[in-house]
């Protein structure tokens, strides 16, 4: 079985793409699940002091992670993309994961999945694939899609979206109301609170379009709105949505660097 410190940080050969959960409400032991791309291989019973809760440490364009929690590769009502799979960009602070496990369970209640990419790297710090993720608290999650008879679809990778938030030479489009789901789901989680939500302006005004039809309250389109944004200076979120939560309570460690000017949200380059 794996030592406590394996459990906590265990790669091998880019196959070990997740590390199961301890339960935290046991004061005298935890089990930890060791989860591979083949399924769980092991358990083992450790103690609640070698299982360290996870540090968000700096920024997340220029951060690290300590104690990283990883995300197992699937889960009730979510799974990591096939494309994405084996990048080693799976872990980070215990909210993190934690919300995406509430955003998957949501979607599996409505019958559908939360396909996810990157979170961060074990210890966080510079990935290949965006300037930010690098202190534990990004993940992006592909929208939902549909093809043309309207049926859900799951690819094994992010989809291109153009300004009618379709793809057309795959003959798939945005499914704007499981999409929305996701929002809603974030925007319920508790422990922390999610601090930005960037998509592209065609995908925003789908989904905000969505909601008011949907007649949702007016609340939670305007909470909805001031989440939903696309960072000055990058390229467009066309192909995913990039979530980050806030900084967890007791990190002192951790900073926000949200800025705003002239009345207008601003927001730092940070994918």
């Amino acid at each position: 079985m794996p030592t406590a410190l394996a459990v906590g940080a265990l790669i091998a050969g880019g196959l070990v793409y997740a590390v199961g959960q301890r339960n935290v409400g046991d004061k005298d032991n935890a089990r930890a699940v060791v989860t591979t791309d083949a399924g769980p291989t092991a358990a083992a019973d450790v103690s609640p002091a070698a299982v360290a809760r996870p540090r968000s440490v700096g920024t997340p364009i220029n951060g690290t992670l300590v104690n990283a929690r990883p995300l197992p590769t699937s889960g009730r009502g979510f799974e990591v993309l096939t494309a994405h799979r084996g990048r080693g960009l799976g872990y980070g602070t215990a909210e993190l994961v934690d919300l995406v496990a509430e955003i998957g369970a949501a979607l599996a209640a409505k019958d559908r999945t939360l396909l996810v990419g990157n979170l961060s790297a074990p210890e966080g710090g510079p990935i290949r694939h965006s300037r930010s993720h690098q202190s534990g608290r990004d993940v992006d999650l592909a929208f939902c899609y549909k093809d043309k008879a309207g049926e859900p679809q799951l690819p094994p990778d992010f989809v291109l979206l153009d300004n009618k938030a379709q793809a057309a030479h795959l003959g798939l489009a945005l499914d704007a109301a499981c999409t929305w789901e996701i929002v809603e789901a974030a925007m319920r989680f508790k422990p922390v609170s999610v601090q930005h939500v960037f998509v592209s302006a065609a995908v925003e005004r789908r989904l905000i379009d969505h909601a008011r039809a949907a007649k949702a309250p007016k609340s939670t389109i305007d909470a909805a709105m001031r989440l939903l944004s696309q960072p000055r200076g990058t390229e467009g979120h066309d192909d995913h949505m990039h979530v980050r939560i806030a900084c967890p309570p007791d990190s002192d460690e951790c900073s926000d660097r949200t800025q705003f000017k002239g009345g207008n949200r601003f927001h730092e380059p940070t994918e």
